[in-house]
């Protein structure tokens, strides 16, 4: 069994007639968990001083602060990009973390397609309804899969998703899809 990550989406940051580009950066999480790392010292700080705090309350609030501030960290170093170019035929990769820094390029005859859909959620109901938002996939030979989009949740608009998914299938010569339910 092999475990899928499940990355976040990358934006779209620069378009010319040749080349796009999509990047993801973690900087407002990592200023986020930042900032929650800095209010749990401050309580661990004053739980510290109170002479009736438990060391399991004290441990408790050392370990969330240690797991916030890694949690910022990793945000601050996480990089991901995917160019699309014309010019040369390729689409180039990056990502960068603590842990690794993958970098790769693949030419345009192994992507297979690039498909906008509605996820579905289960977010606000039991069953599952479409969510509002449509999701951006390109889409390799070996069915890796890069979520694209315009925002962090792909589009707002069925018109704008066709129309990017329209503009990298132009340019990469593949099959687009739109799936429709």
């Amino acid at each position: 069994m092999t475990v899928k990550e499940n990355l976040p989406i990358m934006v779209l940051t620069q378009e010319n007639p040749h080349k796009l580009l999509f990047q993801f950066k973690s900087i407002l999480w990592g200023w986020i968990t930042l900032f929650i790392s800095f209010a749990l010292a401050i309580a661990t700080y004053f739980a510290l001083l109170t002479d009736e705090t438990s060391w399991v309350a004290l441990g408790t609030f050392v370990l969330f602060t240690l797991l916030f501030l890694y949690s910022s960290i990793y945000s601050f170093k996480l990089r991901r990009s995917l160019e699309i170019n014309k010019r040369e035929q390729l689409v180039k990769y990056k990502e960068s973390s603590l842990y690794k820094n993958l970098q790769w390029q693949k030419g345009f005859q192994s992507f297979k397609e690039i498909k906008t859909f509605r996820p579905l959620t289960t977010a606000t109901s039991p069953g599952g309804r479409r969510a509002l938002n449509w999701s951006i996939q390109l889409i390799s030979n070996e069915d890796e899969i890069f979520d694209l989009g315009y925002n962090q949740f792909g589009a707002m608009k069925r018109q704008k998703a066709e129309e990017l998914v329209g503009r990298i299938a132009a340019l990469m010569d593949i099959r687009p899809e739109v799936v429709d339910n």
